[in-house]
């Protein structure tokens, strides 16, 4: 039940988002913000589905996500962090 809310709630928000692009009321380059934390979240969501799973003898899939999720998490909201500083220092139009 919350998984379902939870697409719902991302849907709707993700098509509020791009009507608000554009119908020009968001400028463009901040996509390249939420680019990065939509994939974090991606990453995030399907490595606890992984490291969650009922699996019998041992689950090779959780120790994946050890290695390679925080890294990939990590750059990624480095580079949403470095992004959305770039784009506020820009004067605004």
């Amino acid at each position: 039940m919350a998984g379902a809310g939870a697409t719902a709630l991302a849907a709707a928000s993700l098509i509020i988002l791009v009507i608000l692009t554009i119908r020009r009321r968001m400028a463009g380059q901040w996509w390249w913000v939420l680019g990065p934390l939509l994939c974090a979240g991606l990453i995030a969501g399907a490595g606890w589905r992984v490291m969650t799973a009922g699996v019998i003898g041992a689950n090779f899939g959780a120790g994946f996500v050890l290695l390679a999720g925080p890294p990939a998490v990590i750059g990624l909201l480095l580079w949403a962090a470095g992004a959305a500083s770039s784009l506020a220092r820009r004067p605004r139009q």
